[in-house]
């Protein structure tokens, strides 16, 4: 049986763990049982919102404070699986000590003919990426539409746009975008709307709401006004900070739950209005489920891009972090609702979902 080894580290948010789960489910089912995976995780603690052990065995390496010892305890551990083909999610980052010890397994694990391969949701610019990259990885899958990246060039500083031209030259061979990680099972499953309610979701990215205690203090400050508008909102598996925990509750119009899948997506899928910081997957279900939303980005080349993508696709607004209170945000949730013509901006073509598909067929392609 041929073996297939998936490695991401969770650095604290669901998105890595998420697309994991999406990229292993597609997998399984193209090849049925004739394809064994593992699926390594590497963390402070196991994320345990998605049910990848239903299509993969699970192996969870914590990560110590001595990265040289998780770096060994990760690579005795591919060595036990002995995989034929080995997938980072996000190839490695050298602002990231974890990243930057995954290197020498990679030049280890191709000097003994085993195939690596990088999953990529958005693309690194560091000064020595183009000298590594090709010699780390036999296959870089970049999970946007090849016409995209011109966009996302725009909104890199030139320096950065410089490096980044530097690496699509350098990867020119290896480079496959894919289109949006997306799982498509998702688009079969409804859930029944609350009738006479406006639906606002609070939705989780880069990390969950609690790094964003003003937004969510803002956000609570209008559920209390707007008695009328249902709330749903979720930070992840985290909890919410504490200085917030009274006005929660007060609240009789919001649902606050730790994050579980797909019930968060059900709730996304049937709101009215989205607030959100523009993470990839956030993006992806807002773009397939043609949801309004209120973005209010991190400022990233990534977060920028995501943002207006969603704003020339969707009825969407980007804020900054000045346009939070509550009148603001009121104000800019009732326009978006009032929006008589949101399916009139450019459509999404439906291949661009089948990012999950074609990243299965191209890894299984390697094995």
């Amino acid at each position: 049986m041929k073996k297939l080894c998936i490695f991401y580290h969770n650095t604290g948010s669901l998105g890595h763990a998420r697309i994991v789960y999406v990229l292993v489910k597609a997998i399984s089912a193209q090849s049925g049982k004739s394809v064994g995976i593992t699926v390594i995780e590497t963390g402070r603690e196991r994320t345990r919102l998605f049910p990848i052990d239903r299509y993969a065995k699970i192996s969870f390496i914590p990560q110590g404070d001595r990265s040289h010892a998780w770096s060994r305890a990760l690579l005795q551990e591919i060595k036990k699986i002995r995989p034929h083909v080995f997938v980072t999610e996000q190839y490695p980052f050298f602002r990231h000590p974890e990243h930057r010890l995954l290197l020498p397994i990679l030049t280890e694990l191709r000097s003994s003919k085993t195939v690596t391969i990088s999953s990529a949701t958005h693309l690194d610019w560091t000064n020595s990426l183009p000298s590594f990259l090709p010699m780390a990885y036999d296959m870089v899958l970049y999970h946007r539409p090849e016409t995209e990246i011109n966009a996302y060039k725009k909104y890199l500083p030139l320096k950065e746009k410089e490096r980044l031209g530097r690496v699509l030259l350098a990867c020119r061979k290896i480079f496959f975008p894919t289109g949006f990680i997306y799982d498509q099972e998702m688009t079969a499953r409804r859930t029944e709307r609350k009738k006479g309610r406006g639906i606002l979701s609070i939705v989780v990215s880069r990390g969950g709401l609690s790094e964003n205690p003003g937004f969510i203090r803002q956000c609570l400050k209008l559920a209390l006004k707007r008695k009328d508008w249902h709330f749903t909102m979720s930070m992840g598996a985290m909890e919410l900070p504490h200085s917030l925990a009274r006005l929660l509750g007060r609240l009789d119009n919001l649902d606050y739950f730790s994050w579980s899948y797909p019930e968060f997506e059900d709730k996304l899928r049937d709101a009215d209005v989205s607030l959100n910081f523009a993470g990839y997957n956030t993006m992806v279900s807002l773009l397939k489920y043609r949801t309004p939303a209120v973005i209010s980005p991190v400022k990233t080349a990534e977060q920028l891009w995501n943002a207006n993508f969603l704003r020339r696709h969707l009825a969407a607004r980007i804020i900054g972090a000045r346009d939070t209170d509550p009148g603001h945000l009121e104000a800019l949730i009732t326009r978006l609702r009032e929006d008589k013509q949101p399916g009139t901006r450019d459509a999404i073509p439906d291949a661009w979902f089948e990012g999950a598909r074609r990243s299965a067929d191209m890894i299984l392609g390697r094995l």
